[in-house]
């Protein structure tokens, strides 16, 4: 499951991405499932959009969608027992509802969360999914 970190570190070319980028050839080889969420995509969308330097920073986010919906990853919708359960995690844990959304999702499939975001650090402390995780970048960047 990769949440919009692991899809940020990638697009960018940041720490973490050599890791997405051999997960995302193993996805194409069939050698694993690859799954994130629309929410978590739409994170990545409306980040893009903000920081873009573009001047047409809404074309810009959508050829980052098109470039998402074309890696060999299931992007999966929230259903009513994962939004829930999503629910029930950012009840218990301080993450936002798209990263509990992502748990949520990854629990369903028994997938682990490739990440960098701290916001997951709880849920790891709990064991309550597994997590893969990625390098962060320093501060000083």
């Amino acid at each position: 499951m990769l949440d919009s970190f692991a899809f940020l570190a990638w697009l960018r070319d940041e720490p973490g991405a050599d890791v997405v980028q051999t997960l995302l050839e193993k996805g194409k080889r069939k050698h694993v499932r690859i799954y994130a969420s629309w929410i978590n995509v739409a994170e990545v969308y409306y980040v893009t959009k903000r920081r873009s330097t573009a001047v047409d920073r809404r074309l810009a986010a959508d050829r980052v969608l098109e470039v998402i919906e074309n890696l060999p990853i299931q992007i999966e919708s929230v259903s009513k027992a994962e939004a829930v359960g999503a629910a029930r995690i950012k009840a218990d844990h301080p993450v936002s509802l798209a990263d509990a959304c992502a748990a949520s999702l990854a629990k369903t499939y028994h997938a682990r969360i490739v990440t960098g975001d701290p916001e997951f650090e709880s849920l790891d402390e709990k064991k309550e999914v597994p997590i893969e995780w990625l390098p962060r970048k320093s501060k000083r960047n």
